[in-house]
């Protein structure tokens, strides 16, 4: 365990994860213009328990036509980290096919385990 930090520390030798940290020049030059296009429509769904993404609502868009959801707001019980919710993730899965078919799926759907 002793030898962990120093390994981490290396990580950061690498450009690509040097670019992740938050007010990194390239996330402040990437995002100069603001997160979302004009006219457009986004839908984020965030987790509570990513272990990746950190803090979890530095997901969130900011500007029109976004709608930012965290997962255990809609199910309190849901337990997905990051990698879940994309893969295999029911609740995931209806909030993203309701935003891409509004009036496909219902939130009686989720309740009542589909």
């Amino acid at each position: 365990m002793a030898g962990a930090v120093p390994a981490a520390r290396n990580l950061l030798h690498h450009p690509a994860l040097r670019e992740q940290l938050a007010g990194s020049d390239f996330l402040q030059a990437f995002n100069r213009d603001g997160d979302v296009v004009p006219g457009a429509r986004y839908t984020v769904v965030a987790t509570r328990y990513d272990e990746m993404v950190v803090p979890c609502r530095s997901q969130f868009l900011l500007g029109p036509g976004v709608d930012n959801v965290l997962l255990q707001d809609v199910c309190p019980l849901d337990t997905s980290e990051h990698w879940a919710p994309a893969l295999a993730d029911p609740v995931t899965f209806h909030l993203v096919t309701q935003r891409a078919r509004p009036g496909s799926c219902h939130a009686d759907h989720l309740r009542d385990g589909w």
